[in-house]
């Protein structure tokens, strides 16, 4: 077993994953961490690491608040955020096309390549899954909402109909 941040246990940790290149990282709000052998590297220490995940190809996604990271086979690279894409990141998904959503307290967008689409720059989202050929989202204290990738329609769901099974 492993203790990091010994020194200070104020250090939560938000994320642990292992990437497809069979590294282990520990991310937490006082940095990202790196397993080598029995010793954990520290990374980054500038700002908290929020979440995670794998992408589809050789690549694994880091979130921080303000900004995304994203490894190679080598090295961690940073992505800059212009101004026009959400900031206070929540959350990362990769979908089954392999477009990178970012969760975030102030709207919701997804990156195909380099470009970045908003799809709301409203509601905290929390959640989002893709079910049907549309994406569920849920928000923090705004409902639950479907966007339809077709139409580019994002809908609010305010009624749940329910059946019963006999």
């Amino acid at each position: 077993s492993y203790l990091i941040g010994t020194s200070d246990r104020n250090n939560f940790f938000t994320n642990v994953i292992e990437d497809k290149h069979h590294r282990l990282y520990a991310m937490g709000f006082k940095g990202l961490y790196l397993k080598k052998d029995t010793v954990w590297q520290k990374l980054d220490s500038v700002s908290r690491f929020l979440h995670a995940t794998k992408g589809l190809k050789d690549t694994t996604w880091f979130m921080k608040e303000d900004a995304l990271y994203y490894t190679d086979a080598k090295s961690i690279i940073p992505i800059r955020l212009k101004e026009t894409q959400t900031k206070r990141n929540y959350k990362l998904f990769i979908d089954s096309k392999g477009l990178l959503w970012v969760l975030a307290l102030d709207g919701i967008g997804y990156f195909k390549g380099a470009h970045y689409t908003v799809v709301c720059d409203q509601a905290g989202f929390m959640s989002i899954v893709e079910y049907d050929g549309a994406y569920f989202l849920g928000s923090n204290g705004a409902g639950l909402f479907k966007w339809n990738p077709t139409t580019k329609l994002l809908q609010h769901v305010d009624a749940v109909k329910e059946t019963s099974v006999t």
